[in-house]
Parts: C-alpha cells; sequence; structure tokens
C-alpha cells in the first residue's frame, strides 16, 4: 500500500522548468564567437523549418560545434530561445533609443512616425524568427530579469519623450500613456506583418503613426 501510494506522489509531480539562464557566459573573444555562431544557427533553423525541427542536437550540427559545446553555455534548447529573446529586445531598444534621440527637439508630429518606423525595422528584422519568439513568450521571458529591465528601459525612454512634450490626457498618467502608446503600437505592427509578405507599407506605417498621435492628442 506504502509503495504504491510513492508511486502514484512520483507520477503527481509536477516536471521542474527548464533552465533559462547561460550556463556561462562568453568572457573571451572566441567564446563569444562560439556563442553567436550558435545563435546565428538556431536563428536559420527557426526561419526555414520552424520550432518543431528545432533541438540542440540540430543546432549543434548546424553550427558546427560538438553537443558539448553548445551545452557548455546552454542548458536546453529553451535557454538558446530566451537568449534569442533577450537579443531581439536590446535590438528594440537600440532602435528606440537611437530613434528618440535622433528626433530629440523636434515636433512629436515628427518623432511618433520615426519611432514607428524603428520599431517596424525591428520587427522586421527577422519576421519568422519574430513570430516564434512571440509565440513562447510566456515561457521564455520568464528568464526575466535581463529582458525585464530592457523592457523598462524602453519604456522609461518613451516616458521621458512624452514628458519632454508636456503630454496631457485626462485621468491618464504619462507613464501610463506611455505604456498605452506601446500596446497600441505593438498591436498594429503585429497585425500590419500578419501577411504572406512580411512588409509593412509606407501607408500602413502612416496609419500607425496617425493612430498613436490621435490616442496622445485625446482631451
Amino acid at each position: 500500500m506504502l509503495i504504491k501510494q510513492t508511486r502514484v506522489s512520483r507520477r503527481g509531480r509536477k516536471p521542474s522548468a527548464p533552465s533559462l539562464k547561460l550556463r556561462r557566459s562568453p568572457l573571451q573573444a572566441r567564446s563569444a564567437e562560439t556563442m553567436a555562431v550558435i545563435l546565428e544557427a538556431s536563428t536559420q533553423i527557426l526561419e526555414t523549418r520552424g520550432l518543431a525541427a528545432f533541438n540542440t542536437n540540430a543546432v549543434a550540427e548546424r553550427a558546427g560545434v560538438s553537443v558539448g559545446s553548445l551545452y557548455q553555455y546552454f542548458p536546453g534548447k529553451e535557454a538558446i530561445l530566451a537568449a534569442l529573446h533577450r537579443r531581439y529586445e536590446e535590438r528594440l531598444l537600440h532602435a528606440v533609443t537611437s530613434s528618440l534621440t535622433a528626433t530629440q527637439g523636434k515636433e512629436l508630429s515628427a518623432r511618433i512616425p520615426a519611432l514607428v518606423n524603428a520599431l517596424i525595422d525591428a520587427h522586421m528584422f527577422s519576421p519568422a524568427l519574430h513570430r516564434i519568439l512571440e509565440s513562447e513568450e510566456s515561457r521564455i521571458s520568464a528568464e526575466g530579469e535581463a529582458v525585464n529591465s530592457i523592457g523598462s528601459a524602453v519604456h522609461k525612454s518613451v516616458v521621458r519623450m512624452l514628458g519632454e512634450h508636456k503630454v496631457r490626457i485626462p485621468g491618464v498618467s504619462i507613464p501610463e500613456a506611455a505604456e498605452d502608446l506601446s500596446r497600441i503600437a505593438r498591436a498594429l505592427i503585429d497585425a500590419a506583418l500578419a501577411n504572406d509578405t512580411g512588409v509593412v507599407t509606407t501607408r500602413h506605417r502612416r496609419r500607425i503613426a496617425r493612430a498613436l498621435l490621435a490616442y496622445l492628442r485625446a482631451d
């Protein structure tokens, strides 16, 4: 009886969540190059063959490294996805900060379209990969601290821009307006990208910018 209960208990245990953190950070140029090759191979597999074909053996083969070398950096494929997600977020932060810096001192009517273009270009870097990362976001963003800090930096950049222009929306604080702006932009950009070509036309870019400006001018 006790043995039977023990077996049931073991079956009832939830499997531990896969680790999303790097086993080691690349401190030397050679290590950084190996990691970059692994991430590039992962990107190629995800873009051309999809998530179903994505595993550590396939990545190691495509990268031209041993599976053992891959495991020196990544505990599993989930950690690779998390690293790709973090790299995407870093690219997004760079796009946002570069756009806001380049347009500083200009009117919102010029800054918002420039910001929209920067966001779209960051999304279009690899549309197929971006869609996969978004579908897996609930699992891989739990890796969390690094990605959350990047998201916080993006949010603070938009808050700073709105503060510079003294944006006032009744009943909405500037941080809330920045969050709303990000959510609206993301939804509209995702919708614009949801086509066979994966291209966002100039017309779509203008429509997204107009929608964001209309929100900011609400009274």
